[in-house]
């Protein structure tokens, strides 16, 4: 004990450093200390979709792991399932028992740690890696996406570069236990955030990294050493995976169903062939959706070479609402009509995005130094894969077309998972944690070579010089860049071709004229915020390197500039600016009062509630009981406390689904209230996807005749919302399920789904050869008086009483997923199959029955006690390198 006393006051200032840390993320995200939460869009869809999930885990204490809450039903494992997992209850402890409400301080908070670990891993002093520390954790792509409510990811990226340290210090260290135990418990954090595109981009840094190291063993002929240290990074990788056992393996057979698995159909709805776009997982037009233009790159030094749309859009218009008012109109116009395609603040190649992903001029230019003037082997690690993120986030933009993509193709084609992630943009997540990693590689090198430094001198200064004086170039002569996108461009062309054929109106010329000379002074400012902040860091390297500034003041105005810098870009993004309507509330927080509940049901809404009340008395009784017990518990409750336990009483008691017509595959909302025949998400299952594409967009265009919307229907769609109304009470709706006599088998998924089109589903269904030994020498005839009625619902349990004279082949309105669901007749299994490419069916005994659907995946409950088990053995090596290291430094 006194030993460990001792060691605490020998290390008071660790404790300085996280309080420093906690203080600034506490003071960045301010509102959260006084009673407010961020309004993140992510977030608020992600509540909608969990909301069946969340209502059954509180209800009945268990996980339902299934949920009909969009896209007809999926698992939960992408939306919200607890297991039992250590690593939760580490992740608590590092987050400081901090409130959820309160995560992004505590986010940030973990970012800045993880990256001081890195820095000490590297042996560099502890105030260079605060410097380290700060610039990573205050990166705007932080700030950017945690606004947006990517809480996952950046979780995962917190975890990160602790990891590479440890990764570093295992390959460097005499003792190897203290790394590991370091490497495991932190690796098994960041896989706890279950983000894999982050770990799998991550997974390339540690690669290129790896295969220098060995490349170093090679020459110096320490091989056996490399492996020895190399099997016990594969091991923490394998704890760290088994701890986690659970969520990966239960992901992993999901994946495989859903659009990042391989696609099943080689057609497009039109009949076309589909090859040239195909990938073992998505599309190659969707994962290149979201890529970097290369002159985009620009914005990792200056914010605004692109623009963003978060607070340009508004400050161009109303300058054009001042100065302008023809102009401002037409302008206006346009925008509105391209859906903010034309005349926004962001003119990249990116569909859209909210801001830059700003590394900070003092970070890029310590890194560039870095790159030109230290020599060692990290280093060019460090720079080749900075290089292949680039390229790689550039995709199509590389090579001009989605044929013509050589790298991304490259990738894609051979490099394994690759094209199971989208928005390939945010594979600079890995220049996010070079560069300032490199920056800070760079103080200290000079720090511990001050006299090489001051013979340098001229070097360093004039290679600092260049990258200012770079970016002066190209503030006076902006010409080197395009200020329009190429979507303007081709919406400009067409208002040039009705302009010359009307002679009316407003000159689109002069249009694009004003919005070119705002964009070109909005660069040209921060190019100018950009050479400031590079004159004065190199300014405070001058003083440094010829000794009339101290290293302790030297290093903490580093620290204050490239702060300051990042501080106020990031600003532009996530602040905490008051409503103009209302100055009591702030635009991007709220009260953490109204947080539990997000959505308030609309009048369409209230309307499904009443109408289905009034056919089942018992939902409002339920519902009245339920308002009583919370009452005693909570004390009085909001309307939408009330709202809320209605709508999830009314979807434990009935079966059936809505589509809101306003955005049907792109939100969430109505998830939160109903169970839904769209919804949003990334990881919906394929063969549904498949239905959207073939069918059901379509039928959407139809539902003034919705006795033809056959697929909506046999989802039993039964009602329509619009604008927050309900617009369509569907009769045609078939219901929980039905008997089919009829039944068309085909030999592939193309028959399959084409198969649909040419059937009534209320007497045929379609059913795939593979399935044809379940309904062989069945006799399945029409019989009038036969009926099929669901008696109980739960998301993972759903009851129906049947009763008929002959043989049935019954089809369910739900969701076919063979990795989880099992059929019981009378209590016995029995296996059912699927029909009509995405239903569920199953052969019914003539007379009365009991058929239960139960949702019952495998591994939970060994996966527990896998992770439990390998979480234990983390701790372990954890504490007993935390006891050699102290053993081996007395």
């Amino acid at each position: 004990m006194n030993s460990i006393i001792k060691l605490l006051k020998a290390n008071w200032y660790y404790l300085v450093i996280l309080l420093f840390f906690l203080g600034l993320s506490a003071a960045y995200f301010s509102p959260a200390l006084g009673g407010y939460t961020l309004r993140q869009g992510d977030i608020a869809s992600w509540k909608a979709a969990a909301k069946e999930l969340t209502d059954f885990r509180e209800l009945f204490n268990e996980e339902a792991i299934w949920t009909n809450s969009m896209f007809g039903g999926m698992p939960g494992y992408f939306i919200s399932v607890t297991y039992l997992n250590g690593l939760t209850w580490l992740s608590n402890i590092l987050s400081l028992g901090l409130p959820f409400t309160m995560l992004p301080i505590s986010m940030v908070f973990i970012a800045m740690l993880s990256f001081f670990i890195l820095g000490k891993s590297l042996k560099t002093t502890n105030l260079i890696a605060v410097l380290g520390a700060i610039a990573y954790g205050f990166i705007s792509y932080h700030m950017l996406i945690i606004e947006a409510g990517h809480n996952t990811k950046v979780q995962a990226l917190s975890y990160i570069p602790a990891v590479l340290g440890a990764f570093i210090m295992i390959y460097k260290n005499k003792n190897t236990w203290f790394p590991a135990g370091i490497f495991a418990l932190f690796m098994g954090l960041e896989l706890r955030a279950n983000h894999i595109q982050m770990t799998y981009y991550f997974s390339f840094v540690l690669l290129v990294l790896g295969a220098f190291y060995f490349y170093e063993a090679f020459k110096n002929k320490t091989i056996v050493d490399f492996f020895k240290r190399t099997l016990l990074i594969i091991a923490g990788v394998a704890l760290a995976l088994l701890a986690n056992f659970n969520s990966f393996y239960n992901a992993a057979v999901y994946s495989k169903y859903t659009m990042r698995g391989a696609p099943e159909l080689t057609i497009n709805p039109d009949g076309s062939d589909k090859k040239s776009t195909l990938s073992s997982g998505l599309d190659r037009d969707y994962i290149v959706q979201w890529c970097y233009g290369k002159q985009e790159t620009y914005n990792l030094l200056v914010p605004n070479a692109k623009g963003d749309s978060k607070n340009l859009t508004g400050e161009y218009f109303d300058y054009l609402r001042e100065s302008n008012p023809q102009l401002f109109n037409f302008s206006a116009e346009q925008y509105q009509k391209n859906q903010g395609k034309i005349f926004g603040g962001y003119w990249g190649d990116q569909p859209f995005t909210s801001g830059a992903n700003y590394l900070g001029a003092i970070i890029v230019l310590l890194a560039i130094l870095y790159i030109v003037f230290v020599k060692s082997t990290l280093k060019w690690a460090l720079v080749l894969v900075s290089i292949l993120a680039i390229m790689l986030s550039w995709g199509k933009n590389l090579g001009g077309s989605i044929e013509n993509m050589w790298l991304t193709n490259f990738f894609i084609d051979y490099i394994p998972m690759y094209s199971k992630f989208r928005a390939v943009s945010s594979i600079l997540v890995i220049v996010n944690l070079t560069f300032p990693l490199m920056a800070m590689l760079f103080v200290n090198h000079v720090y511990q070579n001050i006299d090489w430094a001051k013979a340098n001198l001229k070097k360093i200064m004039i290679a600092s010089g260049s990258v200012a004086g770079i970016v002066l170039v190209f503030a006076f002569i902006p010409s080197f860049f395009d200020f329009t996108s190429d979507v303007e461009d081709s919406i400009f062309n067409q208002l040039y071709q009705t302009y010359s054929q009307t002679k009316s109106g407003v000159n689109p010329a002069d249009a694009e004229e004003a919005l070119i000379d705002f964009r070109i002074e909005a660069f040209k400012s921060d190019s100018y915020r950009t050479i400031l902040f590079l004159a004065l860091a190199i300014s405070v390297l001058y003083l440094w390197i010829t000794k009339k500034l101290k290293y302790n003041y030297a290093i903490m105005g580093l620290i204050a500039l490239a702060l300051i810098d990042v501080w106020g870009v990031n600003k532009r993004y996530l602040n905490n600016e008051k409503n103009p309507q209302n100055k009591r509330e702030y635009l991007s927080w709220e009260k953490v009062t109204g947080y539990e509940n997000t959505f308030a049901a609309n009048p369409g809404d209230k309307e499904i509630y009443n109408i289905e009340a009034a056919k089942n008395p018992q939902i409002e009784q339920i519902a009245l009981q339920r308002l009583q017990e919370m009452k005693k518990e909570k004390g009085r409750l909001t309307f939408m406390d009330e709202e809320s336990v209605r709508f999830s009483t009314l979807n434990f008691n009935t079966n059936y689904r809505v589509m809101n017509l306003d955005n049907p595959f792109n939100s969430a909302a109505v998830s939160y209230l109903h169970k839904s025949s769209g919804g949003y998400h990334a990881a919906k299952m394929a063969r549904y996807q498949d239905m959207i594409d073939f069918y059901i967009s379509k039928e959407l265009s139809m539902l003034q005749t919705p006795e033809q919307t056959k697929v909506l229907n046999m989802l039993n769609t039964k009602y329509y919302l619009y604008q927050g109304n309900l617009v369509l009470q569907n009769p045609f709706a078939f219901g929980n399920a039905w008997f089919a006599n009829e039944i068309k088998t085909v030999k592939n998924p193309n028959e399959e789904i084409l198969a649909v089109a040419d059937i009534n589903p209320k007497v045929t269904c379609v059913v795939d050869e593979k399935f044809s030994s379940l309904i062989a020498n069945k006799n399945f005839k029409n019989d009038s008086t036969s009926t099929i009625d669901l008696t109980s619902y739960l998301p993972n349990k759903l009851t129906y009483k049947t009763k008929s004279t002959n043989e049935q082949l019954a089809i369910f309105s739900e969701i076919y997923y063979k990795d989880g669901w099992n059929a019981y007749i009378d209590g016995k299994q029995v296996d059912h199959l699927r029909a009509n490419y995405i239903l569920r069916a199953l052969p019914i005994p003539a007379g009365e029955h009991q058929v239960e659907f139960r949702f019952e995946p495998k591994m939970i409950g060994i996966g527990n006690l896998i992770g439990i088990g390998s979480f234990v053995i983390i701790i372990a090596i954890f504490g007993f390198g935390i006891y050699s290291e102290l053993k081996n430094n007395n």
